[in-house]
């Protein structure tokens, strides 16, 4: 746990905040000690990075929850690059969608 809130609270110069707050996800899950409530709180701390960087919250959506559970697993076994690319997706689709409403309200 120490590990992980030295690499909170000092970002990872070299990824992108979307890729480090993906891997710190991973982390979190990795070492929470509570049976339930896991997914809820570290998709919460997944979100903090992003939204303080200018990116919307990371929220994903039930259509993509065996994606979810499979990048999971993966990155149980060393594979952050499929929750990685899952957190990018889910984030570029939805700033997709705010830019939409935005355009829409404008006009």
């Amino acid at each position: 746990m120490k590990k992980y809130i030295a690499n909170l609270i000092s970002p990872a110069k070299d990824r992108h905040v979307l890729e480090w707050s993906s891997d710190l996800h991973a982390e979190f899950e990795a070492i929470h000690p509570f049976i339930d409530g896991n997914g809820r709180i570290g998709r919460l701390l997944l979100s903090i990075p992003t939204m303080k960087n200018g990116y919307c919250p990371v929220k994903i959506p039930s259509i993509r929850r065996a994606e979810y559970i499979t990048a999971m697993q993966k990155s149980d076994k060393g594979d952050l690059n499929t929750l990685r690319a899952l957190t990018l997706s889910v984030v570029y689709e939805e700033m997709k969608s705010l830019k939409r409403l935005v355009e829409s309200l404008v006009k």
